[in-house]
């Protein structure tokens, strides 16, 4: 039988497996829930992985006890060695027909894999024992994410149109991955195949411009206003009303609940469906708490700008910045204070070096490029168009 390379995409609230044929065509997907190891822990994660992919091979006509030849799994929080590691023991001892081979990274670089040609990744030397390797792969050219990185399951505002289709060639290997889903992170990969980040650090240390942070922040507002705290910028009245309404809570203690005792990070991530609805509306606090997230998005662009190799300055796109997650749906609620803070930030880290970027959206999940990092380190190269992988929707100069 033809070998089959498979792809995960595992983000904090939503998941998908790709399974492709050796010519690259997707041959089946599957959905899931949150593959996000820290949020659920490890148990639950490797038995909706091996549920994912034995759906995936079902719809493909595959005998679930034949393994794949590679599964590159592309997952939010994916980033700690040991974590990662554990999880390849796990998923090889308790499904030993899943896969022969596995790779584990970030959902950052699933989504750079996904976009760009990956011959700038640091691949470990192919083994046939993957109990020898530590289970990373860094780093992995451009970089949610979804997160989709942590992706949230929540839908907002229609997406800008495409302004180009991207062409290999339109830009260097490298550039950034900006992912603003449940959860939110910054990578950047030089074409060198040097890395650096700001975020990723989780809800209780940051995730600032995410869905979880921006309904941490309508909540919060309401909160500080009524206890007569901190004044509100703006009118609470909306939000007050949906956080209500979409907590099923009578008051303010009705909200605990959800904030401790019974805490779901997605499921309080998606009461940023509802300030979104509010800024399509006109609600000038949930616009502003939009403005805020653009800024901290673009804060996190800022923070890396400094480590950017000068090359991914210079191509026709400008930086290039991969957009992954479902907040990025909103990116007209986002634009102002995202601007604001690149252009503020310009000025003080980059200076005329950093004349213009350009934002980008994957056409396909980042489970893609799992799939693509998964055979190459078997040794492998996918067949990828990779002018299809990705569209660029927002281009700026300064």
């Amino acid at each position: 039988m033809a070998a089959l390379y498979g792809g995960v995409e595992g983000g904090g609230t939503r998941s998908k497996v790709l399974l492709l044929s050796e010519n690259g065509q997707i041959l089946s997907e599957a959905d899931g829930l949150s593959t996000n190891h820290w949020l659920i822990g490890t148990d639950k994660c490797v038995e909706r992985i091996n549920e994912m992919v034995n759906l995936a091979k079902q719809k493909a006509g595959v005998d679930p006890l034949v393994p794949l030849r590679s599964l590159g799994l592309s997952l939010s929080g994916g980033e700690q060695e040991d974590a990662v590691r554990l999880l390849i023991e796990e998923l090889r001892d308790r499904f030993p027909y899943l896969s022969e081979s596995y790779v584990i990274t970030t959902d950052a670089a699933g989504s750079i894999a996904t976009a760009t040609r990956d011959d700038i990744c640091k691949t470990p030397s192919v083994t046939v024992s993957l109990l020898s390797f530590p289970g990373h792969i860094i780093p992995l050219l451009d970089q949610e994410p979804g997160t989709e990185e942590e992706g949230g399951q929540w839908e907002a505002a229609a997406l800008c149109g495409p302004l180009a289709t991207l062409s290999t060639h339109a830009f260097s290997p490298g550039g950034i991955v900006l992912i603003a889903g449940t959860g939110s992170n910054c990578r950047l990969i030089n074409p060198d195949g040097s890395e650096s980040g700001c975020g990723g650090w989780g809800h209780m240390m940051g995730d600032e411009g995410s869905a979880y942070w921006i309904a941490h922040q309508a909540v919060k507002i309401v909160f500080d206003s009524i206890d007569n705290l901190e004044a509100a910028p703006h009118d609470i009245g909306y939000v007050k009303q949906a956080m209500f309404k979409y907590f099923q809570v009578p008051d303010r203690l009705g909200i605990l609940t959800h904030l401790y005792r019974d805490f779901d990070k997605s499921r309080f991530a998606g009461f940023c469906q509802k300030i979104a609805e509010g800024a399509q509306q006109g609600d000038p606090l949930s616009r502003y708490i939009f403005r805020k997230a653009g800024e901290m998005l673009g804060r996190h662009i800022v923070a890396v700008l400094p480590e950017i190799d000068p090359v991914l300055f210079q191509g026709e796109l400008g930086l290039p910045i991969v957009c992954v997650g479902s907040v990025w749906k909103s990116w007209e609620l986002l634009k102002e204070g995202f601007l604001l803070a690149l252009t503020q930030g310009r000025e003080l880290q980059a200076q005329n070096s950093f004349s213009s970027f350009t934002l980008m959206k994957l056409r396909y999940s980042s489970a893609l490029g799992g799939a693509s990092l998964g055979a190459r380190h078997i040794g492998y190269h996918l067949p990828m168009d990779y002018s299809i992988n990705a569209f660029a929707f927002y281009s700026h100069t300064f």
